[in-house]
């Protein structure tokens, strides 16, 4: 019976720790620069769930923006068949431009398109910053919520977030961290060894 248990190897424990180099930096602490400062590293979870929120917002405007647009034409539509019914001889009515309908449901839908493109892209990209990936990317959808000025409706919390998100992107820090975790560190860990510093 004891002879069964004589044939193992040390290398068959999947308990011990693993000897592939490739994986041995991720077994030690992380080491960070000399003097390297905490930075804004900790509020990164904070920016990804205001980029997701702020996302959820705009894809709602694109949503409503869309519903305006294929709801309004039929509105002037029935204003130029009641105008068309008034007896003559009163004030004559308002004129609307020719394929006034047609333009209006082509532009709200154009922006309608943009605001669920923004939208979505501010939830993903968000995400990605949870996982302190996709720097890149976030920075780009930041720059593109800007683009709401054509609504006026989600303009000031886009510009506020880009402003906040660009400054946070960019901090040296932070920066850091992204590449910390493109080499395969664990998030928890990232921040914990930044969170350590003074």
């Amino acid at each position: 019976m004891s002879g069964d248990f004589d044939n193992s190897r040390p290398d068959d424990n999947p308990y011990e720790p693993s000897s592939d180099p490739s994986l041995a930096g991720m077994d030690k602490s992380i080491q960070l620069p000399e003097g390297q400062k905490r930075g804004m590293v900790g509020q990164t979870t904070v920016l990804g769930v205001l980029m997701i929120i702020q996302g959820i917002v705009n894809a709602l405007a694109g949503v409503a923006i869309a519903g305006y647009a294929w709801f309004m034409p039929q509105v002037f539509q029935q204003m130029r068949a009641d105008m068309a019914k008034q007896p003559a001889g009163g004030p004559p009515p308002p004129q609307l431009p020719e394929n006034f309908e047609l333009y209006l449901m082509i532009g709200g839908g154009i922006l309608a398109a943009v605001m669920l493109l923004i939208g979505l892209l501010l939830v993903y990209s968000g995400l990605g910053v949870i996982r302190l990936q996709q720097r890149g990317l976030a920075i780009g959808s930041l720059c593109m919520g800007m683009l709401t000025i054509l609504t006026c409706y989600c303009f000031p919390t886009s510009l506020a977030l880009g402003i906040y998100g660009l400054i946070l992107l960019l901090n040296q820090p932070v920066m850091l961290a992204f590449e910390l975790r493109r080499q395969g560190y664990p998030v928890r860990r990232i921040q914990q060894a930044f969170m350590a510093l003074p």
